[in-house]
């Protein structure tokens, strides 16, 4: 089954990745706040293009859906998008995906004390000290990952801590309200709230020379909204509904890997012990949550 998931699981890998290493090549030349606001506009142009073309797919004609989806829009997409491309500002593509990484802890975490049935076992209450342990470890020795900012700013840090609080805020809201919706119905009204929100915002508050972005500014975002958006959300339904979550783990433990070696290589990112030693204690701390929910799931 992995054999044949594969080219779908390294192609999620990739769009993940490269994300925050394009991004950063985006918002130097594209405010944080116009560089999401712009990534919203195209990706509901496309959902809006695929609506129309694909067989049974429309808008959904439930008020419901409209409301649970503008929600999570709102705090699980449009906030955390800003929040993680915000953090490119402190922090270098490889760290923020490091971070990132660890998100399943504070998922499982939050659900514990949110839904009945997912509590924490003795083993999945490891797996959450070891990867929240890696995170600590990146705070601990100020690591950016940037070779010409020697000081890490803790800015970058809260943005990435309130991205994972918020994370799994949605995961617990999705789970109690949202499981028996159509996943494409929901993201492409997600994307939609997403533009809503912050549209006003880059009305007001934009300040770019848009004729002066080049080639490099308008690709990094054109590749955030059509691959690490678009295509992303796509192939993360596909993989999980055609090959399960050993799969999409996979992913999970690829993306860190893909951001590290990009940003250093297009970059010139800096990849120290400390940086791997992290890594290392989150991937394994995020498998051990990973395996003991395959095992509930399966019981």
């Amino acid at each position: 089954m992995l054999r044949t998931s594969l080219p779908y699981v390294l192609g999620l890998a990739l769009a993940w990745g490269l994300n925050p290493v394009v991004s950063r090549v985006g918002i130097e030349q594209i405010t944080v706040l116009e560089y999401t606001g712009l990534r919203f506009i195209i990706a509901v142009v496309i959902f809006a293009i695929l609506i129309q073309v694909l067989p049974n797919r429309h808008w959904s004609r439930s008020r419901m859906v409209w409301i649970d989806s503008s929600v999570i829009g709102v705090l699980g997409t449009a906030l955390p998008f800003l929040g993680i491309i915000g953090s490119l500002q402190f922090l270098s593509a490889g760290v923020t995906a490091l971070m990132v990484t660890a998100t399943p802890a504070f998922i499982v975490t939050a659900a514990h004390f949110a839904l009945p049935d997912a509590k924490l076992t003795r083993l999945s209450i490891l797996g959450v000290l070891i990867a929240l342990s890696g995170s600590l470890l990146l705070v601990i020795l100020g690591e950016n990952g940037l070779p010409d900012i020697q000081t890490a700013n803790p800015i970058g840090y809260l943005m990435i801590f309130g991205v994972q609080c918020l994370d799994a805020l949605v995961a617990v809201y999705i789970r109690r309200r949202m499981q028996t919706y159509d996943t494409f119905e929901v993201t492409s009204i997600r994307m939609v709230a997403a533009m809503l929100f912050t549209l006003p915002f880059v009305l007001a508050f934009g300040t770019t020379d848009y004729g002066a972005v080049d080639i490099n500014g308008w690709g990094a975002l054109l590749f955030s909204a059509v691959i690490s958006t678009v295509l992303a959300q796509l192939l993360f339904f596909y993989i999980t509904r055609v090959f399960g979550t050993t799969s999409l783990a996979v992913t999970l433990y690829l993306v860190p890997i893909v951001a590290l070696t990009f940003g250093a290589i297009v970059l010139g990112e800096e990849i120290t012990v400390g940086m791997l030693g992290s890594m290392i204690l989150i991937l394994v701390g995020v498998f051990v949550i990973n395996q003991e929910r395959s095992k509930t799931s399966t019981a």
